[in-house]
């Protein structure tokens, strides 16, 4: 999932109850099942198990014990697996913001140097192309970072 989806989501929740959230969905992915077979198992309402996915109801203890329990992985685990989302999500909205100030650095640069002097066609062509060298660069850099590769 992509950080812009879902960073107002998070955003919105309780630091617990996000990684309670993630590491549900991971746990869900893990096992190939559905929320429907999901709230089947835990003995929920599968509506209410939907309010809980998408952060409209925050569950009692019990109810999030159920939901673990249900999943058949251990407490630890699927916090961990939501925490380790949380950080990569994180992670992934620090390196798309470095990008895009680098795309405004270096357009800046240029604009800067069209301003400052009377620049020949030859010249506009050279910065051009430096310009989409350092894009592609970066584009390289970013896709060569290490992302987190499950949901």
């Amino acid at each position: 999932m992509s950080v812009s989806k879902e960073d107002p989501f998070l955003a919105s929740l309780e630091p617990f109850q996000a990684r309670l959230i993630l590491g549900l969905r991971r746990a869900l992915y893990e096992r190939g099942w559905t929320q429907a077979e999901h709230a089947r198992r835990a003995g929920l309402h599968e509506t209410y198990l939907s309010k809980i996915m998408n952060g409209v109801k925050t569950p009692s203890q019990a109810v999030e014990d159920k939901l673990i329990s249900a999943t058949g992985f251990p407490a630890s685990q699927v916090i961990r697996w939501g925490e380790e989302r949380m950080e990569s999500l994180r992670m992934e909205k620090e390196r798309d913001l470095l990008i895009r100030l680098e795309k405004e650095r270096t357009v800046d640069a240029c604009l800067d140097a069209v301003r400052s002097e009377s620049l020949i066609e030859e010249d506009l062509l050279r910065i051009k192309h430096a310009v989409q060298k350092r894009l592609q660069t970066a584009e390289e850099k970013r896709r060569e970072s290490p992302a987190e590769s499950s949901p």
